[in-house]
């Protein structure tokens, strides 16, 4: 995302300093201005009106050729092509970190409930041994204990 946007800005400079060092952009240069400078105004400002009266309007797009503006037109639309390219990439790039967010959200609620579900598991365990061991029949309990003293016992009365 970062780097689209910094490519953006970066041919986004490039595009204005390109056309800055042109030598038809030069005041001297232009031939709108030469009554300008020949008639001792003073130095206009870039891309700002003459302060004098007599001077024509400087540069008004009129600077470049047909062949120049052309060139700088399809330029222009190539940026324009690349930096809607560039918009939708960004877009299905949010679009894909807002569902690793989800993910990660979901998965981590997930986690926890395991973590839920093993904790009572663990205790459901303990309490089925804690069961096991009083349900276990104690020493005194034992069928057999109880049929040899019957057998006993019967074998004292009887003699």
């Amino acid at each position: 995302m970062f780097k689209g946007i910094f490519s953006f800005i970066l041919i986004f400079s490039f595009l204005f300093s390109h056309f800055s060092t042109e030598p038809c952009f030069k005041l001297e240069d232009c031939p709108k201005c030469e009554e300008c400078v020949e008639k001792d105004c003073p130095p206009c400002p870039e891309l700002k009106e003459c302060i004098c009266d007599e001077c024509p309007p400087v540069c008004e797009g009129e600077c470049y050729t047909d062949e120049e503006a052309q060139n700088i037109e399809l330029y222009i639309q190539e940026l324009e092509q690349k930096d809607s390219l560039n918009v939708k990439i960004i877009d299905k790039l949010e679009n894909q970190i807002y569902m690793y967010i989800q993910s990660n959200k979901d998965d981590s609620l997930l986690i926890d409930l395991k973590n839920q579900e093993i904790v009572i598991l663990n205790d459901q365990v303990n309490n089925y041994e804690k069961l096991v061991k009083e349900i276990t029949p104690k020493w005194y309990e034992n069928k057999w204990l109880w049929f040899g003293m019957g057998v006993f016992g019967t074998a004292v009365i009887v003699k």
